[in-house]
């Protein structure tokens, strides 16, 4: 049996992509695990500042279930909407923001003081 033939290419290497399939899709699983039981609350936002996702902590921090902040922007969760403007600018100009310390509002008007993290992060090889 020539098993160079091209039936046979072509059968390892649909057996070859199925692999990489399943590996990618155990990958994502294993990331969206590790995203959804951080410790700490975690907001991802995309570069026009709206909100792409947040872990379960985020939601239990600010008291908004998820579905009610995705594709919203963080206007109303600070205490101080001029600092949104303060972290966009210095998150851009020095590629992130560490320990600024802020207050957040909560669904319920409770105002918490947090100390925020910003950076970005970039998808080009």
């Amino acid at each position: 049996m020539n098993t160079g033939s091209p039936g046979n290419r072509e059968q390892k290497l649909a057996q070859d992509c199925a692999k990489v399939e399943q590996d990618l899709f155990a990958l994502a699983r294993y990331i969206n695990d590790i995203w959804q039981f951080l410790p700490i609350p975690v907001a991802y936002l995309n570069p026009f500042g709206v909100i792409m996702d947040v872990s379960h902590s985020f939601e239990d921090l600010v008291g908004f279930k998820k579905e009610e902040l995705i594709g919203g922007t963080l206007v109303g969760l600070f205490a101080e909407e001029e600092k949104i403007e303060q972290i966009q600018h210095l998150t851009l100009e020095k590629s992130g923001v560490s320990n600024h310390e802020c207050v957040i509002r909560k669904k319920t008007g409770e105002r918490i003081p947090v100390s925020l993290l910003s950076f970005i992060t970039s998808t080009s090889t």
